[in-house]
């Protein structure tokens, strides 16, 4: 049997085409915006939900019981505490009351610590045991290739999530398949994958997998404000001013 495909709004017709010849697709022939009990109710029915960036994903379209899990009060694991690492802390505990910890490769400053009452961790080993949800916010590269595998997903909580919004190579994919089919972890859910746009067949198989197409960036405001912030460095560089974002 052919996978079955929601698409919530209407994409190019030679791209819905193209889906309706490998799997058993379904349209929103009427292009019309899924209420959030329609969400849910296509999330409990299809085995992949293809949105966009015009529906609105809210806690109560995602609250289906198969997949998450509730976040208020528990514990967030962050690997990587620079300034989105800090943003997403901030949201976390001051909206969901979620418990910080963190891990850095340097020391954080007590202050920053101090915001959202985070407590800094050592190493990512010592994280993850104590963590309902570890989220990844460190550089890709070289370095920090497969940070994230077998060592590291043994130590989690057998009903933790991992989070990736970072970069795709952080994670040893085939490790985190084996974990999710094996469900010695609660779930994953990925924006990033190594090797993208081609993504692993292991992981298109998890039940327990939620993932998006690279779109974390993808509003519209968002957008506005990186165009913005190239023509401020634009405007350093031309006024003989240091570029606020240098790269070398």
């Amino acid at each position: 049997m052919k996978p079955r495909i929601f698409v919530t709004r209407r994409w190019p017709a030679a791209v819905e085409a193209r889906l309706s010849e490998h799997f058993d697709t379904v349209l929103n022939t009427g292009d019309k915006p899924l209420d959030a009990s329609e969400f849910r109710a296509a999330l409990a029915s299809y085995d992949a939900v293809l949105p966009t960036v015009t529906d609105t994903l809210s806690s109560a379209a995602m609250d289906v019981p198969k997949l998450r899990t509730k976040v208020s009060g528990k514990t967030l694991g962050i690997i990587g505490y620079g300034r989105i690492g800090q943003e997403m802390a901030k949201r976390a505990h001051h909206g969901f009351g979620m418990k910080i910890i963190v891990q850095n490769r340097s020391s954080v400053a007590a202050d920053v610590l101090a915001q959202c009452n985070a407590t800094q961790v050592n190493s990512i080993n010592d994280l993850m045991p104590l963590c309902d949800f570890v989220s990844l916010h460190c550089p890709g590269g070289a370095a920090n290739r497969h940070m994230i595998r077998t060592e590291q997903l043994e130590l989690m909580k057998p009903d933790a999530f991992l989070i990736n919004t970072a970069r795709g190579e952080i994670i040893n994919e085939h490790d985190l398949a084996q974990a999710l089919w094996f469900e010695t972890i609660g779930g994953a859910a990925l924006d990033v994958f190594d090797g993208e746009p081609n993504i692993s067949s292991k992981l298109r198989g998890c039940d327990n997998l939620v993932m998006l197409p690279h779109l974390g960036s993808a509003t519209r405001e968002t957008r506005e404000a990186m165009g913005f912030r190239v023509l401020d460095n634009l405007i350093d560089f031309f006024s003989g001013l240091p570029p606020r974002d240098r790269v070398l």
